[in-house]
Formats: C-alpha cells, sequence, structure tokens
C-alpha cells in the first residue's frame, strides 16, 4: 500500500523543494521503503559526521534492527540536537564578532550544525507516520551534508528498486 499524499502548495515539505522527483518517490513509496529510506539516510549523516555518542550508536543499531527506540531515548535525542544546536548558535555568534580567528570558529560551527542535523534525523526517524519520518530524516541528514546529491541519488536508487 502506498502512502501517496496530495499536498497543498502552501503545505509543501522543504525536501519537496530540494528534490522534487525524490518528494515524489516517497510519497509512491510503502511504508517498509520509507523505513528503509530513513535507514540509509541516518547512516549516511552518521558516517559523514561522525557524532559517536552511545546514543546514536544505539538509536542508529535499534533503526537498523526495526526496533522501536527504548524508553527516553527520543527525549535524549532531543536534549544532544538541543545542546549540539546551542553550541552551533554560541560559536556562530562568536564568529561574527571574531576577527582574526573567523575562519576556525566557522569550521567548528559548521562540524556543531552538521552533527546537530545528524541527530535530528536519527530523532525525527522515530515518528509513528513512515511518510513523516521518512522526509523529515531525509532533509535532516541532507543538511548535514556539504553535498546531498551523493544522498538522494542513493534514495532514489532505493526508492526504484
Amino acid at each position: 500500500m502506498a502512502f501517496g499524499r496530495n499536498l497543498k502548495s502552501s503545505e509543501m515539505k522543504h525536501l519537496q523543494r530540494l528534490d522534487p522527483l525524490l518528494f515524489d518517490m516517497l510519497e509512491q513509496a510503502d511504508g517498509a521503503r520509507l523505513r528503509q529510506a530513513c535507514v540509509l539516510s541516518c547512516e549516511f549523516a552518521v558516517a559523514l559526521n561522525e557524532p559517536f555518542e552511545s546514543l546514536v550508536v544505539d538509536a542508529l543499531e535499534s533503526l537498523r534492527q526495526r526496533q522501536l527506540y527504548r524508553s527516553g531515548v527520543i527525549d535524549q535525542l532531543d536534549d544532544l540536537m538541543n545542546f549540539l544546536d546551542d553550541k552551533y548558535f554560541d560559536l556562530k555568534e562568536r564568529a561574527e564578532e571574531a576577527g582574526s580567528d573567523q575562519e576556525q570558529m566557522i569550521k567548528q560551527y559548521d562540524e556543531y550544525f552538521r552533527k546537530a542535523r545528524t541527530v535530528a534525523a536519527l530523532r525525527y526517524a522515530a515518528d509513528q507516520d513512515p511518510f513523516e519520518a521518512a522526509t523529515e530524516t531525509i532533509y535532516e541528514a541532507a543538511a548535514s551534508a556539504p553535498d546531498n546529491r551523493v544522498l538522494f541519488d542513493s534514495l532514489k536508487k532505493l526508492l526504484a528498486s
């Protein structure tokens, strides 16, 4: 059974703007394929950004095993994501005020941003609605990458098979 959706233009999702073809393919995919897309997206983001907190490793393994997160994991992912986002915003603000060290600070805040997006992808992958889980997870994983084409191409191959 496909989870096709008709969204009004005002309800257009961020992912739909980034890659309309991928979004259309997700609309036609069944729940199992959507969950596979979540796993692939999270694996991509974790491998790229290496946020190796045990929470991240455990959450990714739960997704791979098609298991629900254990109690409290979503709250812990939210806390970690908020911590990383706070570090990102703090460093970004300091970089904007800095003079000569700005380049190094930009590199640091970019790293925190990408890690926060990776954790967000893992968090959204747990959504009960497979379509919402997939679209939000993919969007966050794509934001964690300097070039999202590799992720989008891999997802299109998965969804076309």
